[in-house]
């Protein structure tokens, strides 16, 4: 259940950063690619941004009350700890940084050990 309400909500969030990723290439093609003269202030972000940021969260928050109504009440507060005291440390924008965390589940559920490069010169 985790892996489909992940999935569907990490596909709705993609098509949502789509469409603001449009509005933000048309506004720079407008504004000299975002090269401003010197001492000229960044023209305001198109209203529609701030509507799409708000769908963007109302996406991620329905995710989350999916998660909670599948795992139930008690089962979710102990998802919720492990993910703060697992995953949060971790977060990063960056996404060739991404780690899965160890998981509680047992081994079927991890990840296979990453394979080190071989050493040269022994």
């Amino acid at each position: 259940m985790f892996d489909e309400i992940a999935s569907s909500c990490d596909e709705e969030v993609a098509k949502q950063d789509a469409k603001a990723g449009a509005i933000i290439d048309e506004a720079l093609a407008k504004n000299g690619n975002g090269k401003l003269p010197k001492g000229t202030s960044p023209p305001e972000p198109p209203a529609e941004l701030k509507n799409l940021w708000d769908e963007r969260n109302a996406i991620i928050l329905r995710a989350k009350d999916r998660l909670q109504a599948a795992f139930g009440a008690q089962e979710f507060k102990r998802f919720e700890g492990f993910v703060k005291s697992n995953v949060e440390a971790r977060m990063t924008s960056e996404p060739g940084n991404r780690q899965r965390p160890a998981t509680p589940m047992g081994p079927r559920h991890q990840q296979p050990p990453q394979s080190r490069p071989p050493q040269q010169g022994r």
